[in-house]
């Protein structure tokens, strides 16, 4: 640290002795004041800081805790962390190696959850994590993460190990910092006991966290063992009635759990990774189904399959397109791609030109749930997009909500400006049918034409189909 101490004179003139010695004295008195001000500082770190990982200690853990449920945090999680058997590791390497242990594992830790959590050295080989805003399926994937840098290969004293550690995990909404390390600390010693991995110190939510990575397994198999198969709503023309394309929506049937709902095992796939072999399956199963329809005389005009954020990551995505195309003989503008709205908005640059090569094979590209991320209007007008799809939430308030009507409108009326096709979802009864088509909009899917249809009947009601437009006529 430098500083300077200067005097000013109306007159130009030299400092004479006296004012040195005032200079002198007060450069002492500065010195020890930036010296106590470090003393203060030095204390404060080691009071609120651990001295060999320079983590926060338990004193700081505790009024962190404090201020998190001081305002009200929807949700916490307090994750126990306690490292197997790290006294055979002093024992054998020295304590030297030890504490060198130790510093690499806090490294890591705060390395990938330090910008978001906050993480504590409260003893030995002990460690605390606190995530704000964390849902129980959050806690979860985030003790695995943290196994898995724990598990990571370690290097100390010339040797190379793996380490483990049991973590205890304290979900809770409200309550006191006291019972949430102890909720969690608890759990820890009976992952010790049982030799496990994590566990939630609420033993129902256990139970559904076993369920959920019992559900995981399952759903890796689904699709080799044949559990998956493809649903087709139909999608309709607003102005003359005529059926427009189908949606291929996939289900899930578990021999042993029965039927899964999308709402569980779609979040629970993109969680895995699942996600994108699904979108993978799809489009193959739609494929392989249009050239199928088309040998035995059922004409489908074209097909949206959803895939999601993770399939455009994969460099050979439009390769993987235009092989299928070419193996099932089938025309590019057969298909239309859908990828929600918020997964839109993740794609890099060179997604986006991936995006772009799918367009050039005369694929279509749906904007999927619009209206439900945080995209505007505007973005409609340089994204690669040819369909922009309404969400159902909002087509079921439009017709009594001013504010949502207008929104609907406008989405409508923008559209058509970008020469887009605009599909409403959710389409239930015939007032919203009418309000829809009085404002233009494309093309209408929902339970109001048909539920989703399976590959076998989807020719039958095609054969059968009679737009409502025909029967208000008739």
């Amino acid at each position: 640290m430098a500083g300077t101490f200067a005097f000013y004179f109306r007159t130009q003139n030299e400092p004479d002795t006296f004012l040195v010695r005032i200079a002198d004295a007060s450069v002492h008195l500065c010195a020890l004041a930036i010296e106590r001000e470090e003393g203060r500082q030095q204390i404060d770190r080691l009071v609120r800081f651990d001295a060999l990982t320079g983590l926060p200690n338990r004193q700081y853990l505790y009024h962190h805790l404090d201020k998190l449920l001081s305002g009200n945090e929807p949700e916490l999680a307090v994750f126990f962390l306690d490292i197997n058997r790290f006294r055979k590791v002093n024992e054998s390497l020295g304590y030297s190696a030890g504490d060198q242990v130790i510093i690499t594992l806090a490294n890591r830790l705060q390395e990938r959850f330090g910008p978001h959590h906050f993480i504590s050295r409260v003893g030995g080989a002990q460690f605390v994590v606190v995530a704000s805003a964390c849902r129980v399926d959050e806690a979860s994937h985030l003790a695995e993460l943290m196994q898995h840098i724990v598990g990571a290969e370690m290097s100390a004293a010339g040797q190379t190990f793996e380490l483990k550690a049991c973590i205890g995990i304290s979900h809770s909404i409200g309550g006191d910092r006291e019972t949430l390390l102890a909720h969690a600390e608890s759990a820890m010693e009976r992952v010790r006991e049982s030799g496990g991995s994590y566990q939630f110190f609420n033993p129902e939510l256990n139970q559904a966290v076993m369920q959920r990575l019992k559900l995981g397994m399952a759903l890796r198999n689904a699709i080799t063992e044949g559990h998956l198969r493809l649903e087709y709503q139909p999608q309709i023309r607003a102005a003359d009635g005529q059926v427009y394309g189908f949606e291929a929506l996939t289900r899930w049937h578990d021999p042993h759990a029965g039927d899964i709902s999308p709402g569980t095992f779609i979040p629970l796939a993109e969680e895995t990774g699942e996600i994108e072999h699904i979108g993978l399956w799809a489009l193959r199963e739609v494929c392989r189904q249009l050239f199928e329809w088309r040998e035995k005389g059922t004409n489908v005009s074209a097909v949206s399959v959803n895939l999601s954020a993770h399939n455009f990551r994969k460099p050979d995505l439009p390769r993987y397109i235009a092989d299928l195309l070419n193996e099932y003989q089938l025309p590019g503008n057969i298909l239309t791609i859908e990828i929600t709205e918020s997964a839109m908005m993740e794609l890099t640059d060179e997604m986006l030109a991936r995006v772009r090569e799918i367009r050039a094979m005369g694929a279509g590209v749906s904007m999927d749930d619009f209206g439900t991320g945080f995209s505007s209007l505007a973005s409609l007008a340089y994204l690669p997009v040819t369909e922009v799809k309404i969400d159902k939430s909002f087509i079921d308030r439009f017709a009594r909500d001013r504010r949502v009507n207008a929104l609907v409108e406008a989405v409508v009326s923008i559209g058509h400006n970008l020469d887009l096709t605009v599909v409403a979802e959710g389409v239930e009864n015939t007032h919203q049918h009418q309000q829809l088509r009085k404002m233009g909009c494309s093309v209408l899917q929902g339970f109001l034409f048909s539920r989703p249809l399976s590959a076998n009947t989807l020719p039958v009601w095609l054969e059968a189909y009679r737009s409502p437009l025909q029967d208000a006529q008739s």
